[in-house]
């Protein structure tokens, strides 16, 4: 299905601009606007299937941001964390029950220090660690519980996409080029010895994909999930699956 808000006479209160990460919310998709070419300043908020305006967009759900990307739960529903561009990278965390939002890390006045700029997707472990890809600097990090944070991966060509598995304890994301890798989680509360360089394959278990059916042009988004044996990732033109080390395009 595709959706146009453009010219409908309700002007920007349904429309998306530029969405990036996504997330459950009450059985409703929330979605986070990063703004065609960054810009964005708002979350929207979609009907879910079960509601009686099923597709139905609000804009905005949440208001105030810079170029919002990355979503996760950090104690859901109540804690989401949301990554944007404000003061060079933030992670936000909105506490849905009091409506209020503040700036959980940054690189800001009054925040602890990122390990990277132009914080992306975000996701979060069973023990509450928030693993984040930073698309300016590319690294991807982990923040444990008490605040502090270590690097898992150097090197990587403008991280989107990232997504985990507790019980293997490892972590998937991808780069600009449409690669693939694999690092470890590390241990809860911990950081590895030593964070790898997957700057390129086969560095970090990387899958090279290349030009896919589509042509060329092809850019990682922010989606990126792991199904079985199976990976599913965004990209600008087309949705594709990796399987038995082939990408197919659907």
């Amino acid at each position: 299905m595709s959706y146009s808000c453009e010219n409908d006479g309700d002007g920007d209160s349904d429309c998306l601009e530029g969405p990036f990460g996504m997330t459950w919310y009450n059985g409703d998709i929330l979605v986070a606007n990063e703004g065609r070419g960054g810009g964005g300043v708002s979350i929207s908020r979609i009907s879910g299937p079960a509601a009686s305006d099923a597709g139905a967009i609000t804009t905005p759900w949440l208001a105030g941001l810079n170029g919002p990307s990355g979503l996760a739960w950090l104690s859901s529903p109540s804690d989401l964390l949301i990554t944007d561009d404000t003061d060079g990278g933030r992670i936000h965390l909105h506490d849905t029950f009091a409506g209020t939002t503040s700036g959980s890390w940054g690189v800001g006045a009054g925040a602890s220090p990122l390990p990277g700029q132009n914080p992306n997707a975000i996701r979060t472990n069973a023990a509450g660690e928030a693993i984040v890809a930073f698309a300016g600097s590319g690294v991807i990090a982990k923040y444990t519980t008490s605040g502090g944070y270590c690097v898992l991966a150097t090197g990587v060509a403008t991280p989107q996409a990232v997504e985990i598995h507790d019980g293997e304890n490892k972590v998937w994301f991808t780069d600009s080029n449409i690669n693939l890798f694999e690092v470890s989680m590390g241990p809860t509360g911990g950081c590895p010895a030593s964070p790898p360089s997957c700057s390129a394959v086969p560095d970090c278990n990387g899958v090279a994909v290349g030009m896919d059916a589509v042509g060329s042009g092809a850019h990682t988004e922010g989606g990126l999930i792991k199904a079985g044996d199976n990976f599913y990732m965004s990209e600008y033109v087309s949705l594709c699956t990796l399987a038995t080390s082939a990408w197919l395009v659907i």
